[in-house]
């Protein structure tokens, strides 16, 4: 179901298989990105919690912030990026995506720490850069260290990291809904609304955006998003 784009029904063979192994955390993770998928952050963030109850888990963790952070529930989000410092194993290198998605919470969560989040930005793009010399080709994680350079303020490495980026065959929506962060950052205000738009046009869902901090002192693009419908959640 899923390899077919019915999250739907991938949603509810995933709880049939939870049932019949209600110990194992990897399941309500599968569930929680099937949800995902769907568009329902309040499934998401139960089926992560629910997995976190079996294993504490950094990257469970993570994921929480993360979806808590979407839905505008910042305090929530801040108290998962915490735990998730906490059961951070450094011995094994964490994946460059965890490390950035702690690096926004802690930056622009508010209550959070800038500093912290600096670090762990540090820390993505560092893991990024190894993974781009195994794997030049992986336009997500070049879009994600340009992300990476730009909140650390390397301003002209992140302007040549997004000319590499967007001379890349063809852009999704994902990949927009980055550049336009990217152009925010760097106080491109226009640049980020018409990559923002092509984002939105390209069906990158419009809720999660309204609780992203980086745009908010954008009118255009408040006026933006206030142009789009909210999605209706059908959540099985």
């Amino acid at each position: 179901h899923y390899r077919l784009g019915d999250f739907e029904s991938a949603v509810l063979e995933q709880k049939k298989a939870v049932k019949l192994a209600p110990k194992r955390a990897s399941g309500y993770g599968k569930l929680a990105v099937f949800y995902d998928l769907l568009g329902c952050p309040q499934q998401v963030a139960e089926s992560y919690e629910a997995a976190l109850k079996l294993d504490r888990d950094s990257t469970i963790y993570t994921n929480l912030a993360a979806t808590r952070y979407y839905a505008g529930r910042y305090a929530e989000a801040l108290e998962a990026a915490q735990s998730a410092k906490v059961y951070m194993d450094w011995e094994k290198t964490p994946d460059y995506i965890v490390l950035g998605n702690l690096a926004d919470v802690f930056y622009w969560a508010p209550g959070g720490n800038q500093e912290t989040g600096a670090t762990f930005y540090n820390e993505a793009l560092e893991v990024v850069n190894k993974h781009l010399k195994e794997h030049p080709d992986d336009q997500d994680s070049l879009q994600c260290k340009c992300w990476y350079l730009a909140m650390l303020k390397e301003t002209d490495s992140a302007r040549e990291c997004l000319a590499t980026a967007l001379a890349a065959a063809q852009l999704n929506s994902n990949a927009f809904y980055r550049v336009a962060k990217v152009y925010q950052r760097l106080g491109q205000e226009e640049l980020a609304v018409d990559y923002l738009k092509r984002s939105l046009d390209g069906g990158k869902p419009v809720s999660p955006i309204h609780n992203e901090l980086i745009f908010r002192g954008n009118r255009a693009i408040q006026e933006l998003l206030a142009s789009y419908p909210r999605e209706q959640e059908n959540c099985p």
